[in-house]
């Protein structure tokens, strides 16, 4: 097409406030009604894709933009846009496409820029369900965008989601996507996984990635992830295997940290109210950010970086990986740890309330306890290193430190 044909429709276009708001938020209505425009008229339909990509590689955010900025912003977009691949001058197209920048500021009151690097932060605690304590909770929940509660009584799961947000549960059970009941403006959808104390959860998201969720964890997922970034919000530990995709990096959020990933394998412990939460490396490499020290630091394979409460510094050190993913197994190992965290750790794998003294606290430990093993085995392990005597009540045990002789 001639360039007046193209600036003809371009115009047109621009000047289409049905069209603007079908690039910046899509709804069923006016997707048909494109569709069947743009089936009546194939020279409106090239235009109109073309231009709809161009404008989908940017966003409407606040006050205005710089002469030099839209120079920025059009080479990036050059860069990528099919537009280069005409024998137009980009010259020209420079001059359109400063008219789509000014077109949008004034029909969105703002400039544009890639949503890749301005993506307003997603209020994670906001969605949790703060009512609902791990502790509490008979059965696995999960919370599906519609606020729809599914109850698994097993006590291990595992759940595949397709591409579709369709969910299938221990090889059986189906859900379907229930998206249509969510209003239309609602843009990003979120499933919540909540794994009670004694249960354990995994789980294959869309994109191929597998999660081992551990005791007394939750997990926020997106029903859909998007084309340039993947994130999910966990409170908790889980173990991670991350596939690879490099135009659409991995983010893993806390309410400590937020890790950076394209494909690799970690471990994220992250309990709400601990005195420690961690990020262990074990293949690939992951960038960290600690959101209260504001530090950042890249991990290689082996590394632990932790933050304990109460300290402004992230500590990174050289680990064992089996000492800190080998929960995920039945397991748990542990090299001179204190007994009052590993005990945590029992409490929430048994689901079974534990009383002990801040002695506990002085009491270091070193083994390796098979979770498959009834919790009285466990102890009896434990006591065998250990300067600790229990007793159970009913659905209580107790432990107490044995006097010094």
């Amino acid at each position: 097409m001639r360039e007046g044909g193209i600036k003809k429709y371009m115009y047109a276009l621009l000047n289409d406030n049905n069209f603007i708001q079908w690039v910046l938020h899509p709804t069923i209505e006016l997707e048909n009604y494109w569709q069947k425009k743009m089936q009546e008229d194939p020279d409106l339909k090239e235009n109109t894709l073309e231009l709809k990509n161009l404008l989908a590689k940017v966003k409407v955010k606040e006050p205005d933009l710089a002469v030099e900025d839209k120079k920025i912003l059009w080479e990036r977009i050059a860069s990528e846009s099919i537009y280069k691949k005409r024998t137009v001058n980009l010259r020209i197209w420079w001059k359109y496409v400063a008219s789509i920048i000014g077109a949008v500021i004034v029909l969105g009151g703002g400039y544009l820029i890639y949503e890749k690097y301005n993506r307003p932060e997603i209020d994670y605690l906001s969605i949790l369900d703060k009512d609902v304590r791990s502790e509490n909770l008979e059965n696995i929940r999960l919370i599906l965008p519609n606020k729809k509660e599914v109850a698994i009584p097993e006590v291990s799961v595992e759940l595949i989601h397709n591409k579709a947000g369709d969910i299938q549960i221990n090889m059986e059970q189906i859900i379907l996507s229930e998206q249509s009941d969510i209003p239309e403006k609602e843009k990003e959808q979120f499933n919540q996984l909540i794994v009670p104390y004694g249960h354990s959860s995994s789980l294959v998201l869309s994109d191929g990635t597998k999660i081992w969720l551990n005791s007394g964890s939750r997990l926020i997922y997106p029903v859909h992830f998007a084309s340039d970034r993947r994130e999910i919000f966990v409170e908790g530990e889980a173990y991670l295997e991350v596939v690879k995709n490099e135009r659409a990096p991995f983010f893993v959020k806390t309410d400590i940290w937020e890790v950076k990933v394209i494909g690799t394998s970690f471990n994220v412990c992250a309990y709400k109210g601990e005195f420690t939460q961690s990020i262990v490396l074990a293949t690939g490499s992951v960038n960290v950010k600690n959101l209260i020290s504001k530090e950042k630091i890249r991990l290689k394979p082996n590394q632990m970086c932790s933050y304990e409460s109460g300290n402004d510094k992230v500590k990174i050190e050289e680990v064992e990986i089996y000492d800190h993913i080998c929960w995920k197994y039945g397991f748990l190992h542990f090299k001179s740890e204190r007994l009052d965290v590993v005990l945590n750790r029992l409490k929430r794998f048994y689901n079974i309330p534990l009383e002990y003294s801040d002695k506990v606290k002085k009491i270091r430990v070193s083994g390796k306890l098979d979770m498959k093993e009834n919790i009285e085995d466990v102890f009896r392990s434990i006591a065998l290193t250990a300067p600790i005597r229990f007793t159970r009540k009913s659905d209580q045990i107790k432990i107490d430190v044995k006097p010094l002789k």
